[in-house]
């Protein structure tokens, strides 16, 4: 079973701020708000509703003081209504998150997780839906991802 884990700060996020404004000075005025969201995708064995009780409250992942969060089985992440809104996943390509496995499998008792991948989540609201998602992928490999290292998805 696949688990979705979206984790954004409860404070303004000054790297989406500086790259919206980033994104107004290289003329994307169509663009009227970026968010950002730490993403983790977890595929567990078994016991998927006490993992996901039990997940959130691990602050490695998320600090209840900074942060906010959502978290879903795969089939059930809500899709986004309004068309003028687009999400992109962005994804560094060979990573494992062989770290993050080791401390939450080893040193924290998730002995039911099989895999783990991890990326940023971009929510683009723009301010008509003509042409959005084309937007959302020129903003995206202008400003938002590396080529090299990373590849994304238009969810």
């Amino acid at each position: 079973m696949k688990i979705k884990l979206y984790v954004s700060l409860k404070i303004p996020d000054t790297t989406a701020i500086t790259a919206f404004h980033t994104l107004e000075r290289l003329g994307y005025s169509k663009l009227a708000e970026l968010e950002r969201e730490d993403y983790y995708e977890f595929t567990v064995l078994k016991d998927e509703d006490k993992f996901m009780e039990d997940i959130v409250k691990v602050d490695v992942l998320v600090n209840a003081n900074k942060h906010n969060h959502r978290i879903f089985k795969a089939e059930n992440v809500p899709k986004e209504e309004d068309d003028k809104i687009i999400d992109v996943l962005i994804k560094n390509s060979d990573d494992k998150c062989s770290s993050l496995f080791s401390t939450l499998r080893e040193r924290m008792g998730f002995i039911h997780i099989n895999e783990i991948s991890k990326g940023i989540l971009w929510k683009m609201h723009f301010r008509e839906k003509e042409n959005a998602k084309e937007l959302a992928e020129k903003i995206t490999k202008d400003l938002l991802y590396n080529e090299h290292y990373q590849e994304y998805k238009i969810l």
